[in-house]
């Protein structure tokens, strides 16, 4: 079992998991929305390094683009993106793949307000061929949960 699923388990909220053929680009995802009759907005998880080298995740939605320059304030120090191998090696994620959660604890999240303007949102559950929709209050809940760090944030429109 993914372990983003168990954890919605361990707190009983409510989801709809679905496997599927592999998603790795948004265009497949809406194929699979259809298909699957997901109502939700995509979700869109990017790994993240910070020049000190610790690991944050921001979570948003479909379309939204990192803004280095807003970042590297909020967290007082330059920001990329991390490369496909670290984010398999920190969190064993495949690019394309990456979960809303969970994360060791050492990695942060950077939690995109944007999220909560939804009723639903749709998340990978950490593989190609899986996904899960939920309400978007449930991540609140999930955060609340978890060690890591946690920041809910207002990135700029671009």
């Amino acid at each position: 079992m993914q372990k983003s699923v168990q954890l919605l388990d361990e707190l009983n909220l409510p989801y709809t998991y679905i496997e599927h053929e592999p998603i790795l680009d948004y265009e497949t995802a809406k194929k699979v929305d259809e298909q699957f009759h997901l109502t939700g907005i995509e979700s869109k998880n990017l790994f993240m390094k910070t020049k000190s080298g610790k690991y944050y995740v921001l979570v948003t939605i479909e379309g939204v683009r990192m803004n280095r320059k807003f970042m590297k304030e909020l967290l007082q120090e330059k920001v990329s993106v991390a490369t496909r191998e670290e984010l398999y090696m920190e969190t064993g994620y495949e690019a394309g793949c990456a979960a809303s959660f969970p994360y060791k604890k050492e990695i942060g999240y950077l939690v995109d307000n944007q999220i909560f303007h939804h009723d639903k949102i749709i998340c990978s559950a950490g593989i190609p061929t899986a996904s899960f929709e939920m309400p978007t209050q449930n991540l609140k809940v999930v955060y609340a949960h978890v060690e890591n760090e946690v920041k809910y944030i207002d990135l700029p429109k671009d």
